[in-house]
């Protein structure tokens, strides 16, 4: 796909922010372990549904959801906001009677943009200045949000400024310090185990990472989408055993994507849905047409595809259309969502939850972070009901 100037770098971007990329890995559940709203502090003794060294990632670094056997976590503002499995009600993660869940010194205060659930603890990097020079941090805390504790540093800045971007997979801690698109300014893209005595591993230097945009991991890959001199988007990816990095397609999207084992699947607007095969026979396939016109985003997740249309929201005004397709493609139901339903129309995002399509709010400071939902079920029956949550 090649980036069409009249506005769709712009929107290419926001779609980017939507939550568009996912992984079927990261739909696997964890092991039982306690609550946030447990009063008593017991953990349930239940047996972990898959291998205990399983990481649990979430959506993305702006949606940051990690869904668990027990409930779901979800991250906005630096603040983790928690809901038991079946409810809607998501609520700051700080069970200590004397807060008022509003500074930094609330349990449920991260000051982080990604976390990850691990082996029955919430992992999170910190961004510390209190020193000459800004290092990153490496922190966990229980998963009712109690006891923090700092594991190490994983990286010191050589100057005064630091930004880094980082991704939790596979017990590891996967991070560039310096934002993708502008590596140019960094040193390259490294990794750090999540343990309290290993160093940072470089893994490719900042010429490599270049044109990179987004990164996606999945299984034993990262996947990158870039965007070329000729302002093409293009697919590439990088083998975690053998640390080989090679280009996958140079017909790419940035307005929707998902991995799933040895296939990759992307939306491409005004064009339609693709397949990739990303064993040694790489071909990709186009599987189907759009079935609207216009700057559609798209979000997959194991059962369903949801398109959107950001149009309306890059011009602040009016409603969007959203219609779901089944994984064959076979559009199930549409609907209209008018503007007034969110605080800033043009800043929510859907991620797929615990049997639910969740409208994320992620501007509005007194409303619910998630007003509203669809129930999954009823999407089969061709019914997109907008429900309001407990919140």
């Amino acid at each position: 796909m090649q980036i069409r100037r009249s506005g769709a770098w712009e929107t290419a971007l926001l779609c980017i922010i939507l939550s568009l990329t996912a992984c079927q890995g990261s739909a696997t559940k964890a092991g039982e372990t306690v609550s946030s709203k447990s009063t008593s502090g017991e953990t349930a003794a239940a047996a972990s549904l898959v291998d205990p060294a399983d990481m649990r990632q979430s959506d993305s670094e702006p949606g940051s959801f990690v869904e668990t056997n027990f409930g779901c976590y979800y991250l906005r503002d630096h603040f983790i906001y928690y809901a038991d499995r079946g409810s809607t009600d998501y609520v700051k993660l700080c069970g200590r009677p004397d807060c008022t869940h509003d500074s930094e010194d609330c349990n449920a205060y991260i000051g982080s943009e990604t976390f990850t659930y691990y082996k029955d603890e919430i992992y999170y990097c910190q961004y510390e200045t209190s020193e000459d020079k800004p290092r990153y941090e490496l922190w966990k805390m229980q998963a009712d949000g109690s006891q923090h504790e700092k594991v190490k540093t994983i990286y010191t800045a050589s100057n005064s400024t630091l930004s880094m971007q980082g991704y939790f997979h596979q017990g590891y801690f996967y991070f560039t310090d310096a934002p993708l698109g502008l590596s140019q300014q960094g040193t390259g893209l490294y990794r750090v185990d999540l343990d309290s005595r290993s160093e940072a591993e470089l893994l490719l230097p900042a010429s490599e990472l270049s044109h990179f945009y987004t990164m996606q991991a999945c299984q034993d890959q990262l996947y990158f989408t870039g965007i070329n001199d000729q302002e093409q988007i293009y697919l590439s990816s990088f083998d975690l055993q053998s640390h080989k990095l090679q280009q996958r397609s140079d017909n790419w999207s940035l307005y929707g994507q998902y991995f799933s084992g040895s296939q990759a699947f992307c939306y491409i607007p005004d064009d339609g849905f693709y397949q990739l095969d990303l064993t040694e026979d790489g071909q990709q396939r186009k599987m189907s047409d759009s079935p609207a016109a216009g700057e559609l985003g798209a979000y997959y997740d194991t059962d369903f595809i949801y398109l959107f249309d950001v149009e309306p929201l890059k011009k602040g005004g009016g409603s969007r259309k959203l219609y779901v397709l089944d994984r064959d493609y076979q559009e199930l139901a549409e609907t209209e969502l008018k503007s007034e339903d969110f605080s800033q129309q043009d800043l929510f995002f859907l991620t797929a939850a615990d049997g639910r399509l969740l409208f994320v709010d992620r501007q509005s400071v007194t409303g619910p972070a998630i007003p509203y939902y669809i129930d999954q079920k009823d999407i089969q029956g061709g019914s997109l009901q907008l429900r309001q949550t407990d919140s």
